[in-house]
Parts: structure tokens; C-alpha cells; sequence
């Protein structure tokens, strides 16, 4: 039985390796990843643009960060994350921003903090909103928070 869970996987790993965009009703091919990815994050963001964050390439751990645009069909680099990430969850929050928490760092390095991507900006931040993740068995779902940034303004998911 392990076998055929192993098979299946990688089966399904070599589907998604390929993108696909889906329309309404319909299915289109788009290039590839600019990096190979497993175990990373895909969030559609609110002007329907699509956040791939993370993941592993197999022997090592992306912190890496990818757009993909519908309206052109391509994908371009974005910021990087403070953490190298895979089996992370991302968040689409009321405000557009993505909150991305959990994961790995390496085979046994759960992360406890949480960074923060922002669309307008391309950039990721890190936050003082952590996480006791049981690595990739966590489950985020939007908490209520408020931290202060260094001006003192308040911010809240």
C-alpha cells in the first residue's frame, strides 16, 4: 500500500508541475514555475493574480516567492520570504495582504513565526503573530489580532 501512495504522488507531483489556469468552464495551459515546487502555497489574491510562496525543490527549501497573472499568462519573481518555508499554510486577509504561517525550515524545524506578504509593495514582513504549528498537520484559519508596528500604528487581521 505504501507503494501505491508513493506512485500516486508522484504522479500527481508531475501533474502539478505543469500549471493550469482554470476559467470559467475551462481549463488553460500556462508556462511553468519559474522554480520546481513541492509542498509549497498557492493563494489567489484579491485582484485575482495568484501568490505561489515556499515549498521544497527536492533536496533543498525555497524562501522563494512567485506571481502568477492570469491576464498575461506568465509568472515573475516577487520578494522573498525571511524564512526558508514547505507545508506552510497563506491566508488570503480582508485587507488583500497574505498571512503565511507554519511549516518547515528543514526536515524536523517547525517555524513558530509568521510574515506577512504584501501585493501593493511585492514584499513580505515579517509579524509578531506566531504559531504553534504541529508542522504539516496545522490548519490557519483568520484569528482576530492587533500588533503595533515601530510608528505605533496599530494593525489588525
Amino acid at each position: 500500500m505504501p507503494i501505491l501512495l508513493t506512485v500516486a504522488i508522484v504522479r500527481l507531483m508531475r501533474a502539478v508541475s505543469d500549471a493550469h489556469a482554470q476559467g470559467p468552464g475551462e481549463f488553460k495551459r500556462t508556462p511553468s514555475l519559474l522554480s520546481t515546487r513541492s509542498f509549497h502555497t498557492a493563494t489567489t489574491l484579491a485582484d485575482a493574480r495568484v501568490l505561489v510562496a515556499g515549498g521544497t525543490g527536492g533536496t533543498f527549501v525555497h524562501r522563494s516567492a512567485e506571481i502568477y497573472d492570469p491576464a498575461t499568462g506568465d509568472f515573475t519573481d516577487t520578494g522573498e520570504m525571511a524564512q526558508f518555508r514547505f507545508g506552510h499554510t497563506a491566508t488570503l486577509m480582508n485587507d488583500g495582504r497574505v498571512l503565511v504561517t507554519g511549516g518547515l525550515k528543514h526536515q524536523d524545524r517547525f517555524i513558530a513565526e509568521a510574515e506577512i506578504y504584501d501585493p501593493s509593495t511585492g514584499e513580505f514582513a515579517m509579524t509578531a503573530f506566531s504559531v504553534v504549528s504541529q508542522g504539516l498537520s496545522h490548519v490557519n484559519t483568520a484569528a482576530k489580532w492587533q500588533s503595533s508596528d515601530r510608528r505605533g500604528t496599530k494593525q489588525s487581521l
